[in-house]
């Protein structure tokens, strides 16, 4: 694991890792084609012009691109889905990009799961949960410096069982919720900071904390400028 996400894990440091992804060409102004996050190069790229730009000390990113996502889960066989996620073709050109990308990085990458709120009144639990345990898997074999996992799943037993596989790779889990979106008393978007909790391996969230790693409130890629991305981590510091 990359030492200054070692460190800020620790308490040590701080480490500003934003997460800006699903329309990143359009915060930094560059051209893309269509489906550019299976693009090392031009993901490579768009990442390296976000963290010269906004100080960031890493980038977080999803493991499997929103877009390939809702067409996976739209519909079809459920049981089957859990059972081969894997072996979708999107999926498996997803974590090889995802291999491709994380060696070529000068910080750390951590990995973004997929959101599975919006399948949950249309899946099982379980067949979620080993959906996304599966996916977990597949990413950090990429050799990812950490794995986040969002909102209400940061409150469910869903964190436990990424946990077990992490610890096989030693890569830590950070939970990014369950207030995604939260305001402050002003109306600002609420700060984040991401530490180790007591669970071995896990980062709780703690918007007082200093030291550790400090995310944005979810993936602001649609709705702040390169230049509120930056101004988040500043005044985070």
């Amino acid at each position: 694991m990359p030492g200054v996400l070692s460190s800020a894990l620790a308490g040590g440091s701080r480490a500003y890792v934003p997460y800006v992804w699903e329309s990143l060409p359009s915060v930094v102004n560059l051209r893309a084609d269509e489906k550019w996050w299976l693009n090392t190069v031009t993901s490579r790229r768009l990442l390296l012009d976000l963290v010269s730009s906004t100080g960031a000390q890493g980038v977080a990113v999803d493991v499997v691109h929103p877009a390939d996502w809702a067409a996976l889960t739209d519909g079809g066989d459920t049981e089957q889905f859990a059972d081969d996620v894997l072996e979708d073709s999107s999926v498996a050109a997803a974590l090889d990009a995802l291999k491709r990308l994380v060696p070529t990085m000068p910080g750390p990458v951590l990995g973004v799961l997929p959101d599975i709120r919006p399948l949950e009144t249309a899946m099982d639990s379980d067949l979620l949960s080993d959906a996304l345990c599966d996916l977990s898997r597949g990413a950090m074999a990429a050799g990812l410096a950490g794995i986040v996992v969002l909102g209400q799943q940061a409150d469910s037993s869903v964190v436990a069982r990424v946990v077990r596989i992490a610890d096989n790779f030693g890569c830590p889990v950070l939970s990014l919720g369950p207030a995604i979106g939260a305001v402050d008393e002003v109306g600002n978007a609420a700060s984040w900071a991401l530490t180790r909790a007591d669970a071995d391996g896990v980062a709780a969230v703690d918007g007082a904390a200093v030291a550790g790693v400090v995310l944005t409130p979810g993936d602001v890629s649609a709705v702040w400028s390169r230049a509120e991305i930056a101004a988040f981590g500043s005044i985070q510091a």
